[in-house]
């Protein structure tokens, strides 16, 4: 379905690397260069990952991203999106605390982070320039709810979201 919603909105499909519009990220919490690792030099198993900034050392959330953006299309599309707060709470087995987590933990921050990232090249882009924000999928309970309710708002009501190209809602 992303080649028919790219197509529709005008949207090109190529990476960046072949000379297309697209560029991707892929954002893990984990394995990185900063992990501490253990004394023969191997990185610890997921869970027991750390690392040390501003001379506290924070545990590894095991949160994951995967995200496109389309500045010349100011598109940007999540393709996989868990955060720090729900990939911690599954990695640790417990619910962290808001000082145990990474300053940028939210979707939207990486998601921020990502686009100033892309548009760093381009002058004169800018984050309210985002056009099209697209999630491939939504699994979150709380998210769901909300779309639901949304849906019901709508005139006249829908019970489910129907498929590309979907519902349109003002501010």
């Amino acid at each position: 379905m992303l080649s028919k919603t790219f197509s529709d909105l005008g949207l090109g499909t190529a990476s960046k690397g072949t000379g297309g519009p697209n560029e991707c990220f892929q954002i893990e919490h984990y394995s990185g260069p900063a992990i501490i690792k253990n004394e023969d030099g191997t990185l610890p198993d997921k869970p027991e990952q750390y690392y040390s900034t501003c001379g506290t050392a924070y545990r590894a959330t095991g949160a994951e991203y995967t995200l496109g953006i389309n500045v010349a299309g100011a598109a940007l599309f999540a393709l996989n999106r868990v955060s720090s707060p729900k990939a911690a709470r599954e990695l640790w087995r417990c619910k962290p605390e808001a000082v145990e987590l990474p300053h940028l933990r939210s979707a939207s921050d990486i998601a921020w982070a990502a686009w100033n990232r892309a548009v760093s090249a381009t002058l004169g882009t800018r984050i309210d320039d985002v056009k099209y924000f697209m999630n491939r999928m939504v699994l979150n309970k709380e998210t769901t709810q909300h779309i639901r309710r949304a849906l019901k708002m709508l005139e006249p009501p829908l019970d489910e979201l129907p498929g590309w190209p979907g519902v349109e809602f003002s501010m």
